[in-house]
């Protein structure tokens, strides 16, 4: 099975909350891919290190169509994304148009498909099952630490003509 990570970067560098998808996604035994915006092809061939087995460049990440494409076209059935309101954003419009259920605040993914999340501003802690072949993880900060890996990545980069159908 295919993971996608949806990679957000800090001032250039990976941030801490995609590397942490990265190694649980690796846990998981995985295929894990990444998808990013950003095109410093040098930097991203890198990221092998953080466990990415291929990373997808697209010229931006409102090209929702360009995203699609990737996840029908790679048969992933499992997102991780990290919890920043632009990746929220992301994550619902691709829970309604490919129905993907959401989990959200997690804080803990197991193989046998128990999540806990974060309830209640962090004041409880919720267990639920994910017996859907699919979903995305939101998934709260610095719920692992992160691991290197000696994995080598392959750099795709997505068709910028993708355009997004706005009907």
């Amino acid at each position: 099975m295919s993971t996608l990570v949806f990679i957000e970067f800090n001032k250039n560098i990976i941030s801490e909350s995609s590397s942490q998808a990265a190694t649980i996604a690796n846990e998981l035994k995985n295929e894990v891919y990444g998808l990013t915006s950003n095109d410093d092809e040098t930097y991203i061939s890198s990221l092998g290190s953080k466990g990415f087995d291929k990373i997808f460049v697209i010229d931006d990440f409102n090209n929702y169509s360009a995203i699609e494409e990737v996840i029908n076209n790679n048969g992933i059935k499992t997102i991780f994304s990290p919890s920043s309101n632009t990746f929220k954003e992301l994550s619902s419009k691709i829970s309604t148009k490919l129905n993907f259920p959401i989990a959200s605040n997690v804080l803990k993914i197991e193989k046998n498909g128990k999540i806990s999340s974060s309830i209640f501003t962090g004041k409880a802690e919720s267990h639920m099952i994910n017996d859907n072949d699919s979903c995305i993880y939101l998934l709260n900060k610095n719920i692992i630490e992160s691991r290197d890996f000696d994995n080598k990545v392959d750099i795709i980069k997505v068709d910028s003509k993708t355009t997004e159908n706005t009907s």
